[in-house]
């Protein structure tokens, strides 16, 4: 029994010995560093060196994780103390000259690049890169020199390298971004400026720096959508949306690319999704209700204007839609408080007080319709149902101004699609039963 018990403590003891090999975890470090994995190498690095604090080949490796981070004090610091450890060994001290020799390019190269003398410092950079070729700040420096030079490809594949050392490297990140973002900023001046094919190219080069970059892929879609190629359209914003789900902007857009191309459920779907990302996004509820107006699905159109209307007070369309819904099925009286709304939020809008006048003047409110259609026919003076509307007040079923309503008539026949309503309307007026 008691040989038993000696027997199984020793394995014990062994497996722990085993288990804490500084060795070992130093040497799986070093293939995680050979591959790129800092973080794990560093964290092996360290883990040996906790299991014994004297094992200076940790420390070594560690100094290698600095370098590849570009902090060139840290791997100084790490030298040092393995230094300290080992006095004679010979490793070491070479590796601690290289580092001598790295901090005195490094600040040649940055003098050269603060000097204005681009070329040099490129040329000290590539230097520094071939005989360092682990030490990711040299790749960025360079990249910045790129930069200044105007050469962006140079400058974001200098940047990529960077991030091939380190994948960690946030400065090259952010200089990726940048370069992207002042490549997506050309395209939208070339897009005011109504050059949509320098646009294009603009938005395209700053997918080919940054592929993450989920507006350009957007502009790419508003271009081709503009140039009546919804089917480019839709895929450009799908690959938005795959690179960010939430831009709810993006579902949008696809929503009224389908609904274009006659998918009225697929815009819906869109548009739906556009407000499940995006709950108080009145203006999905606003193109959902127009598409159930459109196809007289009244109750549905009215649930999604009253929806809209709930997130946001403030979005004028959703009442305009609801008195357009009840205006459509002849419910005038429902119709004039959503209009009201409408106008006090879009006073500007001739449609909203036009829309206003012809439900006033369908409870026979011959007041208010003139009010309202005046200020459309004011707005909009070229517009004829403003007139017609303004005509119907001021008749106001044979009780109200005659010469005032024929006149508002004449006016709107100048407008060619209203010209039969109003003529219909002077016949009426000039002959009444």
């Amino acid at each position: 029994m008691n040989g038993n018990n000696t027997l199984f403590s020793l394995l014990i003891f062994s497996a722990v010995c085993f288990a804490q090999d500084p060795m070992a975890d130093a040497a799986r470090a070093d293939e995680e560093l050979a591959k790129g994995n800092i973080d794990i190498a560093e964290s092996l690095f360290r883990g040996a060196l906790e299991m014994d604090p004297s094992f200076s080949p940790a420390l070594l490796g560690l100094s290698r994780v600095a370098l590849r981070k570009g902090d060139l004090n840290a791997t100084g610091t790490f030298l040092r103390e393995a230094i300290d450890m080992e006095p004679e060994n010979q490793e070491f001290r070479d590796e601690y000259e290289k580092l001598k020799e790295l901090n005195t390019l490094m600040n040649q190269g940055n003098r050269y690049y603060s000097n204005g003398e681009t070329s040099e410092s490129i040329e000290t950079f590539r230097i520094i890169l071939e005989r360092f070729p682990t030490f990711s700040e040299a790749a960025f420096r360079m990249g910045l020199a790129y930069s200044r030079n105007s050469e962006t490809g140079v400058a974001v594949e200098s940047f990529k390298n960077a991030l091939r050392i380190n994948p960690y490297h946030e400065n090259s990140l952010k200089a990726i971004k940048n370069e992207a973002k002042r490549a997506f900023l050309s395209g939208n001046e070339n897009y005011k400026r109504g050059d949509l094919e320098s646009a294009l190219e603009s938005y395209q080069k700053a997918i080919v720096v940054d592929n993450t970059f989920y507006q350009s892929y957007y502009q790419l879609g508003v271009i081709e959508s503009k140039l009546g190629n919804d089917v480019a359209a839709i895929e450009n914003y799908q690959s938005a949306l795959d690179i960010q789900p939430g831009f709810y902007k993006g579902w949008y857009a696809i929503g009224k690319a389908k609904e274009r191309r006659g998918d009225t459920d697929g815009a819906i779907t869109a548009y739906t999704t556009a407000i499940e990302v995006y709950p108080t996004y009145a203006k999905a509820y606003g193109a959902i209700g127009d598409l159930h107006l459109t196809n007289q699905n009244y109750d549905a159109a009215l649930q999604a204007f009253i929806q809209g209307s709930v997130v946001d007070a403030s979005y004028a369309k959703s009442f305009i839609g609801m008195g357009s819904v009840y205006l459509e099925q002849g419910l005038f009286e429902q119709a004039i408080t959503p209009l009201e709304t409408a106008s006090a939020l879009k006073s500007k809008d001739a449609m909203v007080w036009f829309r206003l006048a012809s439900a006033y003047n369908g409870v026979e409110d011959c007041e208010n319709g003139k009010r309202a259609a005046r200020e459309a026919s004011e707005l909009k003076s070229k517009f004829g149902g403003g007139w017609y509307e303004l005509g119907v007040a001021e008749w106001c079923a044979g009780k109200g101004n005659k010469t005032a309503a024929l006149n508002a008539l004449e006016r709107g026949r100048n407008d060619r699609n209203w010209r039969p309503s109003c003529e219909h309307l002077i016949k009426e007026i000039r002959t009444p039963k």
